[in-house]
């Protein structure tokens, strides 16, 4: 950690989730580079909803895979220490692991998807660095929306609280797109059924900071991307 890092908590749920798997934990992550990301690292941050799990990035396809080869060791020593402990380990870049049902912990592989993903804030139990909120997002509209077009209110409400409240961040995250990929998916986005929460019931914002705002997140949203494709 440089000299000029912090320390930030995460919000209290995935705090003692930490506080009590660590020692099972550690041993699996000595000597391997680890980021945390997702809701929970926003939700850090900008306070703005309720988020309970825990996002582990590896950006090295080798510890991934040697992780998983321990896939059911790690599970074991997890669940003998919480008996109702949920955990996952994504094998592949799909950062998708469980959407519907958020677990405690998921380990994925990803690359990184902006020019500077880390910040200088770390998670004060692990020592793990926090992503920037810029990567954060942009891992969610690359590999949810864009790659998999899976269109989750959790991760619209971020998108669109970015919108609002930073939104200098959202043009970041735009940025490496051409125009044409993001009018593609505001077209998309125009075409959900108004019950659109319904396709993921168990998926809902929890605990909206700004309710008028997860309300009306995917109009947000769509209001934030192009309006037409550019440079045809």
């Amino acid at each position: 950690m440089s000299a000029g890092s912090s320390q930030l908590a995460l919000p209290p749920e995935p705090t003692r989730a930490l506080t009590e798997l660590w020692p099972v934990i550690r041993p699996h992550m000595e000597s391997r580079d680890v980021t945390i990301g997702g809701g929970t690292a926003l939700a850090a941050r900008w306070h703005h909803r309720k988020s309970n799990d825990i996002d582990l990035f590896l950006p090295d396809p080798r510890d991934i895979r040697e992780l998983v080869a321990q896939r059911s060791q790690i599970l074991r020593d997890l669940r003998f220490h919480n008996s109702e402990i949920s955990a996952f380990i994504e094998p592949d870049e799909s950062a998708v692991a469980h959407p519907c049902h958020p677990t405690v912990i998921t380990w994925m592989h990803s690359h990184s998807r902006t020019a500077e993903p880390l910040s200088s804030q770390y998670e004060p139990i692990t020592g793990f660095p926090l992503e920037t909120n810029a990567e954060i997002l942009s891992k969610k509209l690359h590999y949810r929306i864009l790659q998999h077009q899976l269109i989750l209110p959790k991760d619209v409400f971020d998108l669109a609280w970015c919108i609002r409240y930073e939104p200098n961040t959202f043009h970041k995250v735009c940025r490496p797109y051409p125009s044409v990929h993001l009018f593609g998916i505001r077209q998309n986005l125009r075409f959900l059924p108004n019950a659109w929460q319904l396709a993921h019931p168990d998926a809902a914002v929890e605990e909206p900071a700004d309710p008028e705002l997860a309300r009306n997140c995917l109009q947000v949203l769509i209001d934030g991307l192009p309006e037409r494709p550019s440079g045809r």
